[in-house]
């Protein structure tokens, strides 16, 4: 089991088992809220944009592969304004005294006209040049956050709020007014850490593969019509979109670095736990133990399908980390003593304990992880300034 994206509009999967799963990833991809409107745009494994997150992986100095998508904007270069070129310069000229006698005038001009056939004039002393302005400064626009200084605008997040009122609409749930906006501002600040970060990377995107992807995407939608009414009905302008796709391109590059970079194997526990409910039946059944009983028959007698086996799992995979604790502190052979947890009481006994292959699910989970700590690393070195009005 395990979701297709780390999708920041997900709902939380249900768990088979009530000790292991995977969480819901909630806030950490970086995925559109709406999925881009092409078939490559939902291949991706998980999320990343990402978070958008996005996003919403990458390789060092690579190209953007523009089959993966997650969402995400950068209005300007990272972190500071244009340049501006701004300068003076001279008018040269000869100031003539209007005082001047007749004669000398006339002699003085015979001497400047036979001069200019050889030489460059300069300015008279004193005189003063007329400096040429700059031009004007543009007004930026309306920001939403400032993020290493880089803008998110605010059009770019109301857009989004409407997208995931839509969703919402759509699944029939229902979130406060605050809870849309900080989903929605988490999203565009995850996804654009994670573009920042590919930008770090030096992972580029040229304008010409940008126009590519869109071509192919208005094409798998049947023409640049039919890519056009897409965006009107989710709330995109092509300027928007462009720019959007942009970073949503760059972020899930970042994205794959950070979660390719999780291991195929790890180490991992195989366990089997006992479960009840109620404190003094576990300390009866903790008695038996202790006085020899087998355990493997005790976990049968409360759980006759599966004798409480949960198989194989790394750290940070087990719902119950009270539970992952106590199993990661014990060895082979070993039972722990009873655990309460807030759906029980647990009594954990250790199969094996080795090197081993990650399963999709727990591998999905470890690099949901990884993602939220390289996102948690990034937040915590950044400056960010919320300008919501």
């Amino acid at each position: 089991m395990g979701r297709d994206k780390l999708n920041p509009y997900a709902p939380t999967v249900a768990i088979p088992d009530i000790c292991k799963g995977e969480a819901s990833g909630n806030g950490i991809t970086v995925e559109p809220t709406h999925p881009m409107p092409d078939a490559h745009l939902h291949c991706t494994k998980r999320s990343a944009v990402q978070v958008s997150p996005l996003p919403h992986g990458t390789k060092c100095g690579a190209s953007v592969d523009p089959c993966r998508t997650v969402l995400h904007h950068r209005p300007q270069s990272h972190g500071g304004a244009p340049l501006r070129a701004g300068g003076r310069r001279a008018n040269s000229g000869i100031i003539i005294p209007m005082t001047m006698h007749k004669t000398a005038l006339l002699i003085l001009l015979a001497v400047l006209m036979l001069a200019g056939c050889t030489a460059t004039t300069s300015p008279a002393p004193g005189a003063t040049a007329t400096p040429t302005l700059p031009p004007p400064t543009p007004t930026p626009l309306p920001a939403a956050a400032i993020l290493n200084g880089e803008r998110i605008l605010l059009s770019d997040y109301q857009d989004e709020l409407l997208r995931l009122q839509g969703t919402l609409d759509q699944r029939g749930e229902t979130l406060t007014p605050q809870e849309q906006s900080d989903l929605v501002l988490k999203y565009l600040v995850d996804t654009t850490l994670l573009a920042q970060g590919a930008a770090e990377a030096g992972i580029t995107l040229s304008e010409a593969d940008l126009d590519a992807r869109i071509a192919q995407l208005a094409a798998d939608m049947g023409g640049e019509s039919a890519l056009a009414d897409w965006l009107a009905a989710n709330h995109y302008s092509a300027e928007s979109f462009r720019r959007w796709l942009r970073i949503d391109l760059l972020a899930t590059q970042m994205r794959d670095q950070v979660i390719d970079a999780v291991p195929q194997e790890v180490e991992q526990i195989h366990a089997r736990q006992i479960r009840v409910d109620d404190e003094a039946e576990i300390q009866s059944l903790y008695n038996s133990l202790l006085a020899g009983t087998d355990f493997e028959t005790l976990a049968f007698q409360e759980d006759p399908v599966t004798g409480g086996d949960l198989l194989w799992f790394p750290r940070g995979y087990l719902l119950q980390p009270a539970v992952e604790e106590a199993a990661f502190a014990l060895e082979v052979g070993q039972f722990s003593t009873p655990i309460q947890t807030e759906i029980g009481w647990h009594i954990i006994y250790i199969m094996a304990r080795e090197l081993h292959p990650l399963t999709p699910d727990a591998r999905f989970r470890l690099q949901e992880i990884a993602l939220e700590n390289w996102l948690t690393e990034r937040r915590q070195g950044s400056t960010l300034e919320v300008t919501l009005p």
